[in-house]
């Protein structure tokens, strides 16, 4: 029912998207996706194992432990796309529009969205293409290609 409602992000009828969007924001929050890195896929496989160094470096250690503590748990990039859309789209708001838009770019680009919100994601950027405002385009294009 996930994927079928998803499919509405993409139109161009706001209400459309924003009672999709409230539709989808009531059905259970998934969890971020685990990083598969760690999984050992070894067994399946009928080739040699192959050899990861393990980080060594300070600096990627911390990083990749404040990446984790930040993205785990419950997705709300759902509540964050209904922000996004709930925004009137006026020129008072662009900053908090590509603020919003944003937020939403960061978490595109951590890889742990589950398959359907990152889904869902790229189809409301497409919708937001729609909107007769030209500063979101940018913004949404980025999420996009994130």
């Amino acid at each position: 029912m996930f994927h079928t409602l998803a499919s509405n992000l993409a139109e161009s009828n706001h209400f459309m998207r924003m009672y999709t969007l409230e539709i989808l924001d009531s059905f259970p929050k998934r969890p971020f996706v685990t990083d598969h890195a760690d999984i050992d896929l070894a067994d399946d496989l009928e080739e040699e194992p192959s050899y990861r160094p393990k980080p060594t470096g300070k600096g990627s250690k911390s990083t990749g432990d404040s990446n984790n503590l930040s993205f785990s748990g419950s997705c709300d990039i759902i509540s964050l796309l209904k922000g996004v859309e709930s925004t009137p789209v006026t020129l008072a708001n662009e900053r908090k529009l590509t603020t919003q838009l944003s937020r939403v770019e960061v978490y595109a680009r951590t890889g742990k969205l589950p398959i359907a919100y990152a889904e869902s994601t790229t189809l409301h950027m497409l919708g937001l293409l729609h909107v007769k405002f030209a500063p979101v385009w940018p913004a949404a294009v980025r999420v996009i290609v994130a």
